[in-house]
């Protein structure tokens, strides 16, 4: 976990669960961050529509384009009656629970045997984080990426995502004319 993760769970430990915070100067970022569990409750299930607004859409374009993820109001509202639909249907259900399903006994477990049977010490948290990613991917888009194979190899697709998201976050610190391109198509250095 990197550092700012660590500085992250300390200080939302340090502040009950939830705080709000404004950004760098200049930047425009303001918001609350929780892990509360009545707070992820209300914003993922009670209260599911909270608008994103400018500021995120523009930050995370770059990865989720004009997406579920990165849409509004009624684009919002039809995808997500799209998305909802299939999600719900028995042949999705399915399809997800034979995935885990095969993902934890034939790879997962295999796994973890093995490097018990080494006495390799190994990050718990890594793995889980492998057994998510494939999780998704194998469900989601039909491709077992093979982060979970034994020998915990490096997924160069894995890799680009999670850079993908760590950039993402980063302009989220900083002000968007440290990152911005200009608009007469010249470059920063």
């Amino acid at each position: 976990m990197s550092v700012i993760h660590h500085w992250g769970t300390k200080s939302l430990i340090k502040a009950g669960g939830t705080f709000h915070y404004r950004g760098m100067w200049m930047g425009g970022a303001y918001g609350i961050i929780t892990i509360d569990p009545s707070h992820v409750e209300y914003k993922l299930k009670t209260n599911f529509n909270f608008p994103k607004g400018s500021y995120y859409k523009e930050r995370f374009r770059d990865l989720l384009g004009d997406g579920i993820f990165n849409l509004d109001d009624e684009s919002w509202k039809q995808q997500r009656q799209l998305a909802k639909g299939e999600m719900h249907s028995s042949r999705f259900l399915d399809h997800s629970f034979k995935t885990m399903q095969d993902i934890v006994y034939k790879k997962l477990l295999v796994l973890l045997e093995k490097l018990a049977i080494s006495g390799r010490l190994f990050d718990l948290q890594e793995v889980l984080l492998r057994l998510t990613f494939d999780n998704i991917c194998t469900a989601a888009l039909g491709v077992d990426p093979g982060c979970l194979a034994l020998g915990l190899p490096d997924v160069p697709f894995a890799k680009a995502f999670e850079e993908a998201t760590e950039l993402c976050l980063l302009k989220f610190l900083m002000p968007p004319f440290v990152w911005l391109e200009p608009r007469d198509g010249s470059r920063k250095l």
